[in-house]
């Protein structure tokens, strides 16, 4: 069953999510999980849709000892490519629309995998990148 929800700053469309429960192991990076966003406006007209798929499960261990899971998606939708980054403790980052070439978007996703990025920093870090 999808969660609904309206999209913020405009309440004239609603937004459905469909969470896929899936246990990640250690061979999840070499597979390609796709997981369908829609927004559909009050007509229910699909107006945009963003596909996610699984790049990567990273587990890292901070100065404190304490263990992190971070996981790196591809998004892919009419206006080129994006990327979103996940923690094990709910915090997400989403940014959309970066470049329309997917080798460009594996750099990237690249970069964020093996320097651990968080969610936190993801969208600075892609800003950064952008400006290079």
């Amino acid at each position: 069953m999808p969660h609904v929800g309206p999209v913020s700053g405009d309440s004239g469309f609603i937004r459905i999510f469909w969470k896929i429960p899936y246990k990640f192991s250690k061979t999840a990076a070499n597979r390609e999980i796709p997981i369908l966003l829609f927004c559909y406006n009050r007509l229910r007209k699909v107006v945009n849709s963003v596909k996610e798929i699984l790049i990567a499960v990273k587990e890292v261990t901070d100065g404190a000892g304490t263990p992190h899971r971070f996981s790196y998606y591809r998004l892919e939708d009419a206006k080129g490519y994006g990327v979103c980054v996940k923690s094990g403790q709910g915090g997400t980052a989403v940014v959309p629309g970066i470049t329309m070439r997917r080798s460009r978007i594996d750099a990237l996703l690249g970069k964020l995998i093996r320097f651990a990025v968080s969610p936190v920093c993801a969208r600075d870090v892609v800003e950064d990148w952008l400006a290079l």
